[in-house]
């Protein structure tokens, strides 16, 4: 609750970009952690906030996130953050239940 409470009190598109532009030099373990951080923003802010565009990039969290998971690649996941996906792969799917004419795979 702490890191979505945190996204949700500051400048969204200036944590978004922050994120973006250090991932790169992140190791593993810090782009593991760091997923788990967003994945939480995802998971936990209000509905519309996960996927709404913000910052100079023009990023939302699930694409930060989405870009953060291609860079950790096929490195072996965390606990904390195999927990953390499968509550974004929850919250995800309410929202696609929510929407009108969106089916689920």
């Amino acid at each position: 609750m702490r890191h979505a409470s945190k996204f949700s009190c500051c400048i969204a598109g200036t944590i978004l970009d922050r994120y973006s532009r250090w991932a790169p030099s992140w190791s593993s373990a810090e782009l593991s952690r760091h997923a788990c951080h967003v994945g939480a923003w995802v998971a936990l802010s209000p509905p519309g906030v996960a996927t709404a565009l913000a910052g100079a990039e023009g990023l939302s969290p699930v694409v930060l996130l989405e870009r953060l998971l291609q860079m950790h690649g096929s490195l072996r996941t965390t606990p904390w953050l195999h927990g953390v996906l499968c509550l974004v792969a929850q919250r995800l799917q309410e929202q696609i239940d929510l929407e009108p004419g969106i089916e689920s795979a």
